[in-house]
């Protein structure tokens, strides 16, 4: 092979090895379109983080999903059931969806305990 040519050939494949490093899928993907689809995105319903404080002190206790905040009161008030209905409960803790302190808006869920 003349010098010339390995010098053209190396230049094709420094171009070709470039090109492919910035196309942001792996090589092998590059041969099979079907791997390389992308799906629809989920449609599974997602749980909203709310901040949480104590009533009626108002000190914050944590950041959690309703669902969670619900099952660490029903452990920290040993098995007594926590939900959102208020009737004939007593209110336990509020819900934010902000941190703001002191609140800027009303609480987005409120924690009884019955």
């Amino acid at each position: 092979m003349q010098r010339i040519s390995a010098v053209a050939l190396c230049c094709a494949l420094i171009l070709v090895f470039a090109t492919l490093a910035f196309t942001g899928k792996p090589a092998a993907l590059l041969s099979r379109p079907e791997a390389a689809t992308t799906k629809a995105p989920s449609t599974a319903p997602r749980q909203a983080m709310y901040y949480w404080y104590f009533e009626p002190s108002d000190t914050y206790n944590d950041y959690q999903t309703l669902s969670d905040e619900i099952v660490e009161m029903w452990i920290y008030y040993d098995g007594i059931l926590i939900n959102t209905n208020p009737a004939g409960g007593t209110l336990i803790e509020k819900g934010y969806p902000t941190n703001a302190y002191p609140h800027t808006g009303f609480p987005s869920y409120y924690l009884f305990s019955h």
